[in-house]
């Protein structure tokens, strides 16, 4: 349980958007906001990003509830190999604790996620190796309703893919909030080997037209485990 508990922290901070700590949507109807939205400046801002973020964690895991907190520490981008090409890479520490059944589980992880020099993704190493697969789709601009593909991705227990654990997505989802932001929703979606969907994350920022990010939430699914994480 503790891995896969863990994943709603760890898994969209690397691949996807990582913003500024923020509040919640709140009770505001949404408005659909006719602004034109820099998406590759957001990824290209949240790639570069530094810093602490804290979050709670609430849900179940095969019934279990499930709670916590914990804080997550993007380090700068720097040189690395990936797959033997050049690479900047960013590693991610989490730190943080779990209440689940009356017992308080400590816990930690550290991933690397890996880019070229124009910031678009090569991969992740962590407790699973994900190799980014065909030529990653980072939109300039996007505007409300807006919807795609960002990238698939290769699932490997280690660098060595000689297992092949499954394949994933990652899309997006630009929707309504006011009229001068949108809601970001990034959606990670993996599967078996066999197709299968296996789990999925989303993660939902604020986004301003210059592409600045607010991370909101991020809700994890796995058979009978429901997570939810909020900034």
């Amino acid at each position: 349980m503790t891995r896969r508990t863990l994943t709603i922290a760890i898994l969209v901070a690397p691949l996807l958007l990582a913003g500024c700590g923020g509040g919640g949507a709140g009770d505001t109807p949404p408005t659909t906001s006719a602004e034109t939205y820099q998406t590759r400046a957001a990824w290209v801002n949240s790639v570069s990003e530094s810093g602490t973020r804290g979050f709670t964690i609430s849900g179940s895991v095969n019934g279990v509830a499930v709670s916590g907190s914990g804080s997550a520490t993007f380090g700068a981008l720097a040189g690395s190999v990936f797959e033997g090409r050049p690479a900047l890479s960013r590693t991610t520490v989490l730190t943080g604790s779990l209440v689940a059944g009356g017992q308080t589980l400590p816990w930690g992880s550290t991933q690397a996620f890996h880019v070229d020099a124009n910031y678009l993704p090569l991969g992740r190493v962590a407790d699973e190796y994900w190799l980014v697969t065909g030529t990653p789709a980072i939109p300039q601009t996007a505007r409300v309703n807006d919807a795609g593909t960002l990238y698939t991705f290769n699932r490997y227990t280690s660098s060595s893919k000689t297992v092949l654990l499954g394949t994933g997505s990652v899309g997006y989802a630009v929707q309504p909030d006011t009229a001068s932001t949108a809601l970001l929703r990034v959606v990670i979606t993996e599967r078996t080997s066999g197709g299968a969907v296996s789990a999925t994350t989303i993660a939902t920022f604020r986004m301003t037209p210059a592409g600045s990010l607010t991370r909101l939430t991020e809700e994890f699914q796995q058979g009978g485990s429901a997570l939810t994480a909020r900034y």
